[in-house]
């Protein structure tokens, strides 16, 4: 997740270990074995003019193969938080990898319908 901040070329918000304490934002992590940590990512929740959103501010990880599929359970935790659409803001490398989101302001988009 360092990564992910260096390469946005973004400071770690120095409010980050308040905002996870207190709900404000979310910390995903993802493990194999007890100790090691396959990657990481933070998420927020917004209240937008369409509705509730949650965005995804920093994901990453060595072995992509083994958690982008994870990201199912990211937008089921925000179907069931409310939420109308997940939010990426990322790279545009990105793009080509989140075939179901549309590009808008070069932030990816995905909009969860009611259904899930």
């Amino acid at each position: 997740m360092l990564k992910s901040y260096r390469r946005c070329d973004q400071n770690i918000p120095l409010s980050l270990r308040y905002d996870l304490r207190n709900g404000i934002r979310q910390l995903w992590l993802l493990t194999r074995g007890d100790v090691t940590i396959v990657a990481a990512g933070v998420t927020s929740m917004h209240a937008l003019r369409s509705g509730l959103a949650l965005k995804i501010e920093h994901f990453g990880g060595g072995s992509m193969g083994e958690w982008l599929h994870l990201l199912e359970e990211v937008e089921n935790y925000a179907r069931s938080q409310g939420c109308k659409k997940v939010m990426w803001e990322g790279r545009k490398g990105w793009i080509r990898l989140l075939a179901d989101y549309e590009v808008s302001a070069f932030v990816m988009e995905k909009r969860l319908d009611d259904d899930g």
